[in-house]
């Protein structure tokens, strides 16, 4: 997979960070409808959530990121 270098992405921008804004709050809300009993059920937990989330719906929250990292980029310049 081909990855862009740390300095080219700001660490904490929302605009390009659709991990943390769209699709960690529905593993949040996935992963905490229950109780985990331990930190290994927990991280079992996200791993099945993940895995079970819909392809659909990841590329489309992913699918605007590369529009925006050149908007962001060009303002930067700018």
């Amino acid at each position: 997979m081909k990855t862009w270098p740390p300095e080219l992405l700001p660490p904490f921008s929302p605009d390009l960070n659709r991990l943390d804004y769209s699709i960690c709050s529905v593993l949040e809300t996935r992963v905490g409808a229950y109780a985990h009993a331990s930190l290994a059920a927990l991280r079992a937990s996200v791993s099945m959530e993940w895995a079970a989330l819909d392809e659909y719906y990841v590329r489309n929250a992913c699918q605007p990121f590369r529009r925006r990292r050149e908007q962001t980029i060009a303002a930067d310049s700018g």
